[in-house]
């Protein structure tokens, strides 16, 4: 088990990414985060543990609002990739979010 957290961490820390989107005349900015696995980041069997059905993603983003982890996400999930894209809530950051998608999945 260690050993697929490890795993699971290396390829979502490996694809986090950090973006600044200016919100228009205002110039105030929004942290948004990606964490995501496709084809060329992650073996299939990796894929295929983090993979969402419609039922399953809309049970993940209620639970992260439940949790008051982020304050609105996405989840986007094919046969080939998963994509989460959220915005944090101000206190977590996006290592919160790869312990919760572990948590989520075992």
């Amino acid at each position: 088990m260690a050993a697929d957290y490890t795993l699971f961490t290396l390829v979502f820390n490996a694809v986090i990414t950090h973006s600044l989107l200016t919100l228009g005349c205002c110039y105030r900015t929004m942290k948004l985060y990606t964490l995501g696995v496709n084809h060329e980041t992650a073996p299939i069997d990796v894929r295929e543990t983090i993979s969402f059905s419609p039922e399953t993603a809309l049970r993940a983003a209620l639970e992260l609002k439940e949790k008051s982890l982020i304050s609105e996400c996405i989840i986007l999930s094919t046969c080939n990739r998963t994509e989460i894209y959220c915005r944090l809530k101000n206190d977590h950051q996006p290592d919160d979010m790869v312990a919760w998608l572990h948590q989520f999945f075992t």
